[in-house]
């Protein structure tokens, strides 16, 4: 009596084109292909974990034919091919599928946990407030479907969003804060704030002389850098004294230096009420009302509120933030606006 030929003898895996042998005997699938269970794995460990297993893709050839297999591949085969995790993985994803079918043909709402995006099916709108997550081991053990944050009844999620909002408000607040009203050292960045002094400040750690209207060496500002038409004093600036005459002030380095600070912070504190939102900042300006009390030691009160005062401002702003210095002139000698001035004009 004959030996009968094994049915994988003469195949070629059709992934990676190699023989079928007696070590790896392989899987022929319904569409014809024979595949190496090794090759098998791997283009279903891609799938599993690029959560990609419909039926569509779990009943077709995963070889080059790419043919429709008539059904999804049977569980045993999967579990071989992948192993134990991945095919755990593989049996929670499949339920994913299922009950996304079951809420796509019943009308029901479905919710994705933001812990283990775990599709968890609601029955009625008033459910997704509060959510259990049903895979187990997830670190999440309710949600609020609308907003992905924990349950917080009685408050709406835009109420609940407020409140995560205001320590970050505050936050960027104080940050804006001692950004504008510090300078580092050339020499050795250690922050520097400048109080009653002038403008030519040295460093106490290194005792480096600088700018701190542009925050360069005195030296470097003196000879390359035109600070402030040339004088490092801040009231030898036309628009200062201008601004300060209107103020009843005097064209005092202090004074100017004031004026300076202020437009400094209007300006960073204007960038952290978009980022934050108009909600956010009028709701830490109420609960926090001493993040912006005397925070500039002057002559006047500051107009916090007015972010408009920056429009007669812009002039002075390539001092205060010397990483937007102006650009080169034309050959015409026109001078090209400034590109922090062009985003101030969008922002107001």
């Amino acid at each position: 009596m004959e030996n009968k030929q094994p049915l994988w003898e003469g195949q070629d895996c059709a992934l990676c084109y190699c023989a079928i042998g007696q070590t790896d005997a392989g899987r022929r699938m319904r569409c014809g292909c024979w595949l190496h269970f090794e090759c098998l794995g791997h283009g279903l460990k891609v799938l599993i974990n690029e959560h990609t297993v419909d039926d569509q893709r779990m009943s077709t050839c995963p070889a080059a034919c790419g043919r429709p297999l008539g059904r999804i591949m049977p569980p045993g085969v999967i579990h071989r091919a992948v192993g134990d995790e991945l095919f755990a993985k593989y049996l929670d994803l499949r339920v994913e599928v299922q009950w996304q079918k079951e809420a796509m043909d019943s009308g029901k709402l479905v919710a994705k946990c933001p812990g283990c995006s775990f599709l968890v099916l609601c029955n009625e709108l008033e459910e997704m407030s509060s959510i259990k997550c049903l895979r187990k081991g997830c670190i999440v053990d309710r949600f609020c479907a609308l907003c992905g944050m924990a349950p917080h009844r009685p408050w709406t999620c835009k109420q609940r969003a407020l409140q995560d909002a205001v320590p970050q408000a505050r936050k960027r607040i104080e940050e804006a804060l001692v950004e504008a009203l510090h300078r580092r050292c050339p020499g050795c960045a250690v922050p520097t704030e400048r109080t009653d002094a002038c403008c030519h400040m040295t460093c106490s750690s290194c005792r480096t002389e600088f700018s701190w209207v542009c925050g360069m060496k005195y030296s470097h500002c003196r000879a390359n850098h035109p600070c402030l038409n040339g004088a490092i004093y801040l009231h030898a600036m036309p628009q200062l004294v201008a601004i300060l005459a209107q103020r009843g002030l005097a064209a005092s380095d202090r004074n100017g230096s004031d004026l300076f600070l202020e437009l400094r912070c209007i300006y960073l504190l204007s960038q952290v009420r978009a980022e934050v939102g108009e909600e956010a900042w009028k709701r830490t300006r109420v609960e926090h009302p001493e993040l912006l009390t005397d925070v500039i030691r002057s002559s006047w009160s500051i107009p916090w509120n007015e972010i408009g005062n920056v429009r007669r401002l812009t002039k002075l702003l390539p001092y205060a933030f010397p990483a937007f210095a102006k650009t080169a002139r034309s050959d015409r000698g026109a001078e090209v606006k400034p590109r922090l001035l062009s985003v101030l004009d969008e922002m107001m």
